[in-house]
Order: C-alpha cells, then sequence, then structure tokens
C-alpha cells in the first residue's frame, strides 16, 4: 500500500496540487488526471 498526504506542487507560478491525499491499494490502478485529462 502507498499512502501520501497533503501534496503540494507549483510549477513556474501555478499552484497546480493542493493538499492532494490518496491511498494506492496492492493489485488496484490508482491515475491522477490533469484539467485537460493527462496524468
Amino acid at each position: 500500500m502507498l499512502t501520501v498526504q497533503n501534496i503540494n506542487q507549483y510549477y513556474g507560478g501555478s499552484h497546480i496540487l493542493r493538499d492532494v491525499s490518496l491511498t494506492a491499494s496492492p493489485g488496484k490502478v490508482t491515475v491522477l488526471l490533469g484539467r485537460n485529462g493527462v496524468g
């Protein structure tokens, strides 16, 4: 199992991830998609 909590990321001057938390369970597929559908 993989757990991340309260991730924040900036790209240039844009705050692209704000307090993102997720848990990826073994045997499951977890995807993070952006606004334009690219992940």
